[in-house]
């Protein structure tokens, strides 16, 4: 079970001193079965205390024994409490935590509960096969980052209740992980994900080696459902914790061909009008390595030229950027037309300086008109990006001072914005058909619409009722629906590993 940190930034009430971590488990509670409120509490001193824990529930949720008592609590000492409670009905409430000492209150924590609808479990079932939400001429894809392996990243996530995926911590690696996220974007009208992609550090001019290339090899390559599903990479070289530095000589003979060989040639890579797609993260780094924005457009003319020769018409290369002030944007969305590259695009709208006037918590409307301002001032072609926040203090990022998150109704509305920005642009061309995702997994940087505790598939609905207004309907499931249990063993056995160290 997940002990979490219920932060007052993310939904919780601020607590009278930082003692509690609450959740209600499991991450996707369904109503009708049982579940459990765990609260991890500490006492902060300045002595030892006799306690009684009081949790207070929704109405509609039983809980037979709603007090526990805690007697000789040390100065400093943790206690896990645990509630067994249920729900017959759906509901979205708040339990409340107190401690009292005789009449006195010492403390007090609330936190959300969410029950969600009841279904009736397939026990020992796999992951049923996709049902493809059609989008038309839409094609929707998903920005996403392969971070979560080995359960090294999870412990920064992990202190944000409300980012918890409904498939818990889990290891990414995990091809049966790789069908759930297959499903989930299928299900809701996503047919692609353009993955960050990654070099070795120090590997420049040699033989690739890449990194995080675990989501692909071992997940993506070995799923039951990954031919049904189209990926993209996006060369990210701008991380200083990987390589990003390549050459002309280089990038035709290792990369490129390294990108053919592996990625380009499978069935299930994105390909368009014959040509394999291509995101560069970094341009100027790019134009940069490649000796100038005077010789770099010869060198992306003869990779169009090796496509070819590969068997493909050509290539479709995208050239990213979002990062600075307005008027910086638009001359780096220039830049990447003099390149001759086919289209630019954004990971993200819109983190940088002067987005909101000087405000560093924007409403919802205010990112919404911010994001379809940008779609219309940026020079064609340019693909549309849509974000659904900001907040990266997991990553304590400089850029944490900015933080907002869009609902799922105003995600929603986001959508509909799109779809009629997409509907005004010229017919048949890569910028009236394409639209990214920002972003599928990237928890520590506060830009998800994977499923979590907080929104469920909130964000994923709102895609599907936009761009997939034909869609049948259908039920979205969760690994406990299937007496899975959470896919969250290496982040489990990190923790173990840790507690032993300490």
């Amino acid at each position: 079970m997940a002990l979490l940190l219920a932060n007052p930034a993310h939904g919780a009430v601020k607590p009278a001193f930082e003692f509690a971590q609450g959740c209600l488990e499991p991450t996707f509670a369904r109503a009708g079965r049982p579940a459990q409120i765990v609260v991890k509490v500490k006492n902060p001193g300045p002595k030892q205390m006799d306690v009684e824990a009081i949790l207070f529930l929704p109405a509609g949720v039983t809980n037979a024994s709603p007090k526990i008592n805690m007697s000789r609590w040390q100065k400093g000492e943790f206690k896990t409490l645990v509630w067994n409670v249920s729900a017959s009905s759906p509901l979205l409430g708040e339990a409340r935590l107190e401690l009292r000492q005789g009449s006195n209150l010492v403390g007090s924590f609330t936190f959300h509960v969410n029950w969600r609808n009841a279904i009736p479990q397939a026990l020992g079932s796999y992951i049923p096969m996709p049902v493809r939400a059609e989008t038309g001429r839409y094609l929707i894809g998903a920005i996403q980052c392969p971070l979560w392996n080995n359960g090294i990243r999870w412990p920064a996530i992990a202190t944000y209740p409300d980012r918890e995926p409904v498939l818990g911590w889990y290891d990414e690696g995990n091809p049966e992980v790789t069908d759930w996220e297959i499903k989930y974007a299928l299900d809701h009208g996503i047919s692609f994900f353009m993955m960050c992609w990654y070099r070795a550090k120090d590997n420049a001019n040699q033989p690739v080696k890449p990194a995080l290339e675990h989501w692909l090899r071992e997940g993506l390559f070995h799923s039951r459902y990954g031919d049904q599903f189209k990926f993209a990479i996006n060369f990210e070289n701008g991380n200083q914790s990987f390589c990003g530095k390549t050459s002309e000589r280089d990038l035709l003979e290792n990369l490129l061909p390294f990108w053919i060989e592996n990625y380009f040639s499978r069935s299930n890579y994105l390909v368009l009008d014959g040509k394999p797609v291509l995101a560069i993260y970094n341009v100027e780094r790019f134009i940069r390595d490649l000796g100038g924005e005077k010789r770099a457009p010869a060198v992306i003319a003869k990779m169009r030229v090796a496509c070819k020769q590969a068997g493909f018409k050509g290539i479709y290369l995208l050239g990213q950027y979002c990062w600075g002030t307005p008027p910086e944007l638009l001359s780096q969305a220039e830049q990447v037309q003099r390149l001759g590259m086919d289209a630019s695009w954004s990971y993200h709208w819109p983190t940088f300086t002067g987005a909101f006037g000087d405000e560093l918590r924007p409403s919802g409307q205010q990112a919404i008109a911010a994001q379809e301002t940008l779609w219309r001032n940026q020079p064609s072609p340019n693909l549309l990006t849509l974000s659904a926040g900001w907040d990266s203090q997991p990553w304590q990022f400089s850029l944490t001072k900015t933080q907002w998150r869009l609902t799922p109704d105003e995600y929603k509305d986001l959508c509909q914005r799109a779809k009629s920005v997409l509907d005004q642009r010229p017919c048949d061309t890569i910028e009236n058909r394409l639209v990214l995702l920002d972003n599928w997994n990237e928890f520590g940087e506060g830009h998800y619409i994977f499923p979590t505790r907080e929104n469920g598939f909130g964000y994923l609905d709102a895609i599907r009722e936009v761009f997939a207004t034909n869609a049948p309907p259908h039920v979205d499931l969760v690994p406990q629906d299937l007496g899975h249990v959470p896919y969250d063993s290496e982040y489990r056995a990190l923790q173990r590993r840790d507690n032993k160290n300490n």
